[in-house]
């Protein structure tokens, strides 16, 4: 697969705290991307 085959995302991370991240991911790319209902909450 080559470089231009790769799916084209914006993909958002914050961490929480020390155990908890939340991600997003959004189509194409976002020069300024916000967090939306949508997130996902991470906790290890």
């Amino acid at each position: 697969m080559g470089i231009d085959k790769l799916p084209d995302v914006t993909l958002l991370v914050q961490m929480i705290d020390d155990e908890t991240i939340k991600v997003e991911a959004f189509q194409g790319h976002l020069s300024d991307p916000e967090f939306t209902e949508k997130a996902l909450i991470y906790t290890r």
